[in-house]
């Protein structure tokens, strides 16, 4: 019985603190979207916990950033994706059911933004 003590002891505190608890009301929490279009071929991004995200995509060094969001839109902050010969800064998200919407811009165009679309996934490929 005391081993059996010790185990709760020891797991409360730790599933207490989990991440799963973190984001009530935000629609983007813990959410995987992939695009199978271009210009972004393979990219896919992840909401993580204490809000962060993650991108990756085909033939590109992704990142780890962060996000802020409000209802539907979320923001991001460091968020890029590093090709051969360019650097991709991915800039906010729009949701709409099972589509996503991201606004991004190469780094030496900043004024010119594009978008492109991504669908939710429910498990890794």
């Amino acid at each position: 019985m005391k081993r059996l003590f010790t185990c709760y002891v020891v797991l409360i505190p730790i599933l207490a603190t989990s991440c799963i608890y973190d984001a009530p009301g935000d629609k983007f929490y813990r959410t995987l979207w992939k695009s199978e279009s271009q210009p972004i071929k393979g990219l896919t991004i992840e909401f993580l916990c204490d809000g962060q995200i993650r991108a990756e995509a085909s033939d590109a060094a992704g990142s780890y950033g962060f996000y802020e969001s409000d209802d539907y839109t979320a923001w991001f902050t460091g968020l890029t994706l590093e090709y051969e010969d360019t650097v991709i800064i991915i800039e906010s998200a729009t949701r709409s059911g099972d589509t996503l919407t991201i606004k991004w811009h190469y780094l030496h165009e900043a004024s010119i933004p594009y978008t492109s679309t991504l669908k939710r996934r429910s498990s890794y490929d």
